[in-house]
């Protein structure tokens, strides 16, 4: 059975996996902040910002965003001081992750987690700062979307050349040595209420691959039908639990 940390874990999972579509045009990201709300039965369970520099970094020979995800999880789910955070490098052009630091502090445990792609080597390298030089080695798909790269394909996706009941697909690195086929169904447009606002959206449906834990064909996803196409909403029905996310804010700088 799940704990509510690890139900929590795996909807983060596939909040990000919910973004991944194929590339169509490149997007400037630069000064960029959104805040999801996340809920359980519909209780407020957590909230995650996304902060974009308005400057390029240089990274593995690449100019590179670096973006700074941290988020905050309510008291109902028993962790009320908790810092975290995640600072990812990622290439300006297909939106490959160069490198990621996770950093995790409950008040008893600190973590310092460094993902770094070795796109030469075709090679992932995971280390923490406190014990560097116990690396772990896993495969790099390069033909394959990692999570954050994805997060951002979906702003880029031509949805006007799709009908009702499309379905397309993707290749997405699934875990640290193995990638999977995500199909998605295109089900039309239809106006959503988010953020205190109200706008046309594109709505697409999971089809596969099954997830544990999670109800067949109870994943949902509304894309603002807008130029920015936002995630505006997320369904998700788990054997444990309904949750949702919501955008709460967007704004560029």
């Amino acid at each position: 059975m799940l704990s509510e940390r690890e139900k929590i874990r795996m909807f983060f999972v596939l909040f990000f996996i919910s973004f991944s579509l194929p590339i169509l045009a490149q997007l400037n990201i630069a000064g960029e902040e959104w805040v999801y709300k996340i809920n359980k039965d519909g209780n407020e369970a957590a909230e995650i910002t996304f902060q974009a520099d308005k400057q390029l970094h240089d990274f593995n020979n690449f100019k590179c965003y670096k973006i700074i995800a941290k988020a905050r999880i309510t008291a109902f789910l028993g962790i009320v001081s908790v810092d975290n955070k995640i600072t990812s490098w990622i290439e300006n052009q297909k939106f490959k992750t160069q490198k990621v630091h996770i950093y995790y502090d409950d008040g008893k445990n600190k973590n310092n987690y460094i993902i770094e792609c070795k796109p030469q080597k075709k090679q992932i390298e995971a280390y923490s700062l406190e014990n560097p030089k116990e690396k772990q080695l896993f495969t790099w798909f390069s033909e394959c979307e990692d999570v954050w790269s994805a997060v951002f394909q979906v702003r880029q996706k031509d949805f006007s050349k799709l009908k009702p009941n499309d379905t397309f697909s993707f290749c997405l690195m699934a875990d640290e040595n193995a990638s999977k086929e995500v199909v998605l169904k295109y089900l039309g447009k239809k106006a959503m209420t988010f953020g205190n606002q109200t706008k046309e959206c594109y709505i697409l449906a999971w089809v596969s691959p099954a997830i544990k834990e999670v109800e067949e064909k109870s994943i949902r996803m509304a894309i603002t039908a807008d130029k920015n196409q936002m995630l505006a909403k997320m369904y998700v029905k788990t054997q444990k639990g309904f949750f949702t996310a919501e955008l709460k804010s967007f704004s560029k700088k």
